[in-house]
């Protein structure tokens, strides 16, 4: 059902003359990503993606009824149940807490008209609304710590309590993730992991690279629609940017996800949980569909095709590997 979604989300921020082709091979590529695996059993993966993917929809269907003068109740609507679906996703893994980074980035684009003091009563009403739905991430990641920390530490006696609940911020899932797992800033950085780098390098670069060609290309854009300008490396033009769409701030998840997985994480797995966010979908979407053009394009196909290969091959090595119990995860 991702896979249905996904296609549904980049023909909303895909603009016209690319956005069927795009799309469609995208949402291929989400079939043959590289958690394939994961995807296809009963694990937190699909699930997160499914969520994570529509509450994306719905955040840019907000967007698109706001661009387009639609009904005011219906865009707050959308972007609310888009915070309640993200932090549907966090209850399923942390890393949906990432999501609420789009409507921080929703918020602080009116930080302008704030010191200014230009805002309208709209302005107002979507600012609140903004902040209501990421509070709602923020409830979905801290609510299950908190029912932990009513179990473990506030019922349980003093001899019993855990070590966790003595810290300045007693989370279990902090806790579990360095006591068991040695998760912490740069703890991964040792010669022995080197190649579980090097595994992840490709995909990191993948995040990278997408996420920072779509805040580069972006331009001034209305605070609650999309681009209405059309300059030479944006959507729309003969020299658009490979990769780039309307909806800038999606890009802020995977490039956050990709900083933290270098230096706080077991990097590998980067392979996995990066395959719920569709910026770098696109980005190989777009070297395959636009690689016929120009000599540029053309050998942006061929490394987009190696990609391909090379998720395909991993996927394969991965699901092998890790139902024998044997790393990468």
């Amino acid at each position: 059902m991702s896979v249905l979604v996904l296609y549904r989300l980049l023909t909303i921020i895909l603009d016209l003359p690319r956005q069927r082709n795009v799309a469609f091979v995208a949402s291929v590529l989400h079939i043959l990503t590289p958690a394939s695996l994961f995807y296809s059993a009963p694990y937190a993966e699909a699930l997160f993606s499914l969520l994570n993917l529509t509450g994306m929809v719905h955040y840019a269907l907000s967007k698109a009824t706001a661009r387009d003068g639609g009904s005011p109740v219906r865009e707050d609507i959308y972007k609310l149940s888009s915070g309640l679906i993200f932090a549907s996703a966090a209850l399923i893994r942390s890393n949906g807490l990432l999501s609420g980074l789009i409507f921080l980035y929703d918020a602080a684009m009116y930080l302008p008209r704030i010191a200014s003091e230009q805002l309208s009563i709209r302005d107002v009403t979507r600012i609140m609304v903004t902040c209501v739905a990421g509070l709602f991430i923020a409830i979905g990641f801290i609510g299950p710590q908190y029912l932990a920390y009513m179990d473990f530490c506030i019922r349980e006696n003093g001899s019993d309590a855990r070590p966790w609940c003595e810290g300045s911020i007693p989370s279990i899932y902090s806790w579990v993730q360095s006591h068991y797992w040695d998760v912490g800033f740069f703890h991964y950085w040792t010669l022995s992991n080197l190649p579980l780098f090097l595994l992840a390098t490709p995909m990191l670069w993948l995040l990278l690279e997408s996420s920072v060609t779509d805040l580069r290309s972006c331009v001034q854009r209305p605070l609650h629609g999309r681009s209405v300008t059309s300059t030479p490396g944006t959507i729309g033009t003969e020299k658009s940017t490979v990769g780039a769409h309307s909806f800038p701030e999606l890009a802020f998840p995977q490039l956050v996800l990709a900083v933290t997985a270098i230096t706080s994480f077991h990097v590998q797995i980067v392979n996995r949980i990066a395959s719920a966010y569709p910026t770098w979908y696109v980005m190989i979407a777009s070297w395959l569909v636009d690689g016929k053009t120009t000599q540029g394009t053309v050998l942006n196909s061929q490394k987009g095709q190696w990609f391909v290969r090379g998720i395909v091959i991993y996927a394969v090595t991965q699901g092998m590997l890790f139902a024998n119990f044997l790393p990468p995860a």
